[in-house]
């Protein structure tokens, strides 16, 4: 058997269809529950005056990087239409988001 290295033409950036593609990191406004922690868990996010609902959190990690002595939280969320979207966090409290290049037009 052999396995090729070459990325399947399906998965290339800039090959997939234009609502695919993914934009560039982008400051964002995002409202949270907060329970035991302020900032605890993601509900809706506002990216150039549009508001999405996230309806379900798929994935929540926390990553310090050593070099820059930086901690960082991330997000991957599932909005009410299926697109996904990544959330980031870092320690000061702002906020960052990408997914879906359309969410940002």
């Amino acid at each position: 058997m052999k396995i090729s290295s070459r990325v399947p033409a399906d998965r290339r950036p800039e090959e997939r269809p234009a609502d695919e593609r993914l934009s560039a990191w982008a400051p964002a406004k995002v409202e949270c529950y907060s329970g035991y922690r302020a900032d605890e868990t993601p509900r809706s996010v506002c990216i150039g005056g549009k508001r999405f609902e996230i309806s379900e959190v798929v994935l929540r990690k926390r990553l310090r990087e050593k070099s820059a002595g930086r901690e960082l939280e991330i997000f991957r969320c599932r909005l009410p239409d299926g697109r996904r979207i990544s959330l980031e966090r870092s320690a000061d409290g702002s906020w960052r988001a990408r997914g879906p290049a359309d969410l940002f037009a």
